[in-house]
């Protein structure tokens, strides 16, 4: 059985920060020698693809505070008009 260097290495992906940490630990493992090209290939474009939906989901979550900050702002102008 051929071993790949990533038998004692848990990828925690179950958060932005947790994902960073996994993607930094292959790159050194493959920087050591550990692990052979094509899986760090094979690894480096799904940890790609996973942290780009972090950064959509935390691109959402930006715009959905932003609108709620604009819809209260919009709510305030108009409850300051009809008092005056």
């Amino acid at each position: 059985m051929q071993t790949t260097g990533l038998e004692s290495a848990q990828l925690r992906l179950n958060t932005l920060k947790n994902t960073r940490r996994t993607f930094a630990r292959i790159i050194r493992l493959y920087a050591r020698g550990e692990i052979q090209r094509d899986l760090y290939r094979d690894l480096c474009y799904g940890l790609g693809g996973l942290l780009s939906y972090w950064k959509t989901e935390l691109d959402a979550e930006v715009i959905d505070r932003l609108e709620a900050l604009e819809s209260a702002i919009f709510d305030s102008d108009i409850a300051r008009e009809q008092t005056t």
